[in-house]
C-alpha cells in the first residue's frame, strides 16, 4: 500500500479549530488593553488637573490661608450657573485672594482654560465620567478655632466612574438601566503643603 501525502480533511478542520481559539484569544486581549489604555488616559487626566489645582494653590497662598480652597463634599459644581463674576486667568483683571480661589476652582472643575469660561474642554466635569473634586485640610492644629491652622496639608481627591467588567449573572442582575451600576469608583489623591 502506498504512503498518501498531504493532510486530511479532520486535519484540516483540527487545525482551524485550534487557530480559530486562538485567535478569539487576540480578540480579548485586544479587547482588554483597549480598556486599559482607556483607563490609563482617566488617571494621567486626573494626575494633570489635581497637580494644576496644586500649582494654583502654590501661587496664592493666602487663598489657601482664608480655606478659598476647601471643598469637603462631592457634589458637582454646576458649570452653568456657577460662573465666577471675574475670569483671573485674564492679565487685565483684578482678583483679590479669594476671588482667584474661586476661580481656580471653577477653572479646574469645569474648564475655562485660556481665560475663557466658556472653554469646557479640560476640567474634571468633561474629561472624567461623572468627575467629582474635593479638597480637604488636614489641620495641624485642632485646637484653634481656624478650620484650616497655617502651613496645613490639603488632600486632593478626584474620583471619577470606569467601565467595571462584569460577569455574566452580575450583568443579568445590574441591568442596562443604570450605567453607574456597571461601574467602579475609581480616586487620585494629591496631598499638597503650601508654605
Amino acid at each position: 500500500m502506498k504512503a498518501e501525502k498531504g493532510f486530511t480533511l479532520i486535519e484540516i478542520l483540527v487545525s482551524l479549530i485550534i487557530l480559530g481559539f486562538g485567535l478569539l484569544g487576540l480578540a480579548g486581549m485586544q479587547i482588554s488593553g483597549m480598556k486599559n489604555a482607556t483607563d490609563s488616559v482617566y488617571r494621567t487626566t486626573a494626575s494633570m488637573l489635581a497637580r494644576d489645582l496644586a500649582d494654583r494653590m502654590h501661587a496664592n497662598p493666602r487663598g489657601v490661608d482664608n480655606d478659598g480652597y476647601i471643598k469637603e463634599d462631592d457634589t458637582a459644581i454646576n458649570c452653568e450657573s456657577a460662573v465666577p463674576a471675574k475670569n483671573c486667568d485674564i492679565g487685565g483683571a483684578q482678583c483679590d485672594v479669594d476671588e482667584t480661589a474661586v476661580w481656580d476652582m471653577f477653572s479646574v472643575y469645569c474648564g475655562g482654560v485660556g481665560g475663557s469660561p466658556d472653554d469646557k474642554r479640560y476640567g474634571i466635569a468633561s474629561q472624567l465620567p461623572n468627575g467629582k473634586l474635593q479638597v480637604f485640610c488636614q489641620d495641624m492644629d485642632t485646637t484653634d478655632a481656624d478650620v484650616c491652622s497655617h502651613f496645613s496639608p490639603h488632600r486632593i481627591l478626584i474620583t471619577w466612574l470606569e467601565r467595571a467588567e462584569l460577569t455574566g449573572k452580575q450583568k443579568k442582575n445590574a441591568g442596562e438601566s443604570d450605567p453607574a451600576a456597571n461601574a467602579k469608583t475609581r480616586t487620585f489623591e494629591l496631598v499638597v503643603s503650601v508654605r
